[in-house]
């Protein structure tokens, strides 16, 4: 086992890898970036481009990586982590064939800056791995976007830090706005849900998201709308339809049938509803996704299990949390 040096390139005598962290925690986001694309590789994205040529090991929670597949537009491989709570992590990338080992077995990793540790970098005759230890978000080292407004600086940097887009390119929401989403939309929990999908959006393309309240009313808010004044509008506009409020089971399948293609379909609801199986097949051609938030406390059952297009996420009552906090829920 060697270990290596900061900034110093350490020749790699194989293609094929298992990339393993210690110190790490269930809260960590470890993201590659390649280029100007960005994957979430621990949770790893399974959606995501680098899923053909970088895999889990669910053996030892780490990352199989086959260099030798890896696109010839792929020049470097860089990892950050992003975390909550200040600490050390290592890591070690071990070759399968030749048993070779290389490790940095410290690395200070600050809370709530994405931090570069270690880099994969092709070099003549093969790859090289670069230990890193660099704080992005420095003087330098991030270029704020001069179209996104000051009020959302943060928060787009952050999801874009964290992956939060995966591979979709647009975004919508679906809001439910019976009787039984009253708490969910007089705490607080709804605005905030949809200021982060903005954030969300932004991030990939900063095209502003589509929200229907339940059919009723249809809105358009992006960063540079006043998100408090804009939902709440809305939301007023659409109670006083609410009698013809269109039922989820119907809605949320005709939306997803009408989804761009690497779109993900957001639904806003406490309760549970009938979803057809077709619509998976729906959702695989269109490499689209539909993620239903759930404001209860409870996750109900619902007859289609969840699957890469289709998730559930129990949220609960967000009143009291801030817009990072909520970010990290999306994750």
């Amino acid at each position: 086992m060697a270990k290596t040096v900061p900034n110093k390139p350490q020749q790699l005598g194989d293609t094929q890898w298992l990339l393993t962290w210690q110190g790490s925690t269930r809260t960590d986001v470890i993201t590659a970036v390649i280029g100007s694309e960005q994957a979430r590789v621990s949770p790893f994205d399974r959606s995501a481009s680098v899923s053909a040529y970088m895999r889990p090991d669910d053996q030892t929670n780490g990352l199989l990586i086959d260099l030798g597949r890896a696109p010839e537009t792929a020049e470097i491989i860089e990892f950050t982590f992003d975390v909550m709570a200040e600490g050390d992590r290592a890591w070690t990338i071990e070759g399968l064939s030749t048993g070779e080992v290389w490790q940095n077995d410290s690395v200070k990793v600050p809370a709530d800056a994405p931090c570069l540790v270690l880099s994969l970098e092709r070099a003549e005759g093969g790859w090289q791995v670069v230990a890193r230890e660099k704080i992005l978000g420095e003087q330098g080292d991030i270029t704020l976007n001069e179209q996104i407004p000051d009020a959302y600086q943060e928060l787009v940097a952050r999801a874009t830090a964290r992956g939060l887009a995966g591979n979709s390119m647009n975004f919508s929401a679906l809001v439910d706005i019976t009787p039984s989403m009253h708490d969910a939309h007089e705490d607080g929990t709804v605005e905030k849900l949809l200021n982060c999908l903005v954030a969300i959006s932004a991030s990939a393309n900063n095209r502003p998201i589509d929200v229907s309240f339940q059919g009723v009313h249809e809105q358009k808010i992006s960063v540079d709308d006043e998100i408090d004044s804009t939902y709440s509008t809305a939301f007023i506009e659409a109670t006083r339809e609410v009698s013809n409020a269109k039922p989820l089971h119907s809605l949320v399948p005709s939306l997803a049938e009408s989804l761009k293609p690497k779109s993900t379909l957001y639904v806003l609801t406490d309760s549970m509803f009938f979803v057809e199986e077709d619509i998976i097949d729906d959702l695989t051609k269109l490499d689209a996704k539909v993620r239903v938030l759930l404001t209860g406390s409870e996750a109900p059952r619902f007859n289609l299990p969840e699957n890469d297009f289709f998730k559930i996420s129990v949220i609960g009552s967000l009143a009291g949390q801030d817009a990072r906090t909520v970010l990290d829920t999306l994750l």
